[in-house]
């Protein structure tokens, strides 16, 4: 537990101790003065709008949800240590940390003649889309 070099263990635990039970309760706002709750929007005021994460229609150029899922998992895959390099040193190791076939496979299909910076060149590389962030 990181200790604060403000306080003593001692007193760290007794506030911990203190909000235990507001923690666990699952309450949003723990001020005990209503003056000091946090009110909502009024009647005429609008929240700001927040885009949808998901589902959205897709415009030229967005990846689908599959291509971001896929691209994610070659992530997992591919450590960045290993950049910069080439497909050769990426599909071996692929194959020495059971990644999955379609991995390997895709690494397989790179180019043998480019070094790869990154995971997002190895991903446009094999025909990902790119992702464009507004």
């Amino acid at each position: 537990m990181d200790r604060s070099n403000k306080r003593s263990p001692r007193l760290d635990d007794e506030m911990t101790r203190e909000i235990e039970s507001l923690i666990q309760s699952g309450q949003t706002e723990t001020r005990s003065d209503e003056a000091l709750i946090k009110e909502g929007p009024l009647a005429d005021e609008q929240t700001p709008a927040r885009p949808a994460l998901a589902h959205q229609p897709l415009g030229p150029g967005q990846p689908s949800d599959d291509d971001i899922e896929r691209r994610s998992r070659l992530a997992q895959v591919l450590e960045p240590h290993l950049f910069p390099t080439d497909r050769n040193e990426l599909a071996d190791w692929a194959r020495e940390h059971e990644a999955p076939d379609w991995v390997v496979d895709l690494l397989d299909r790179l180019p043998d003649d480019q070094t790869f910076a990154n995971l997002e060149g190895v991903w446009e590389a094999a025909g990902g889309p790119a992702e464009h962030r507004r």
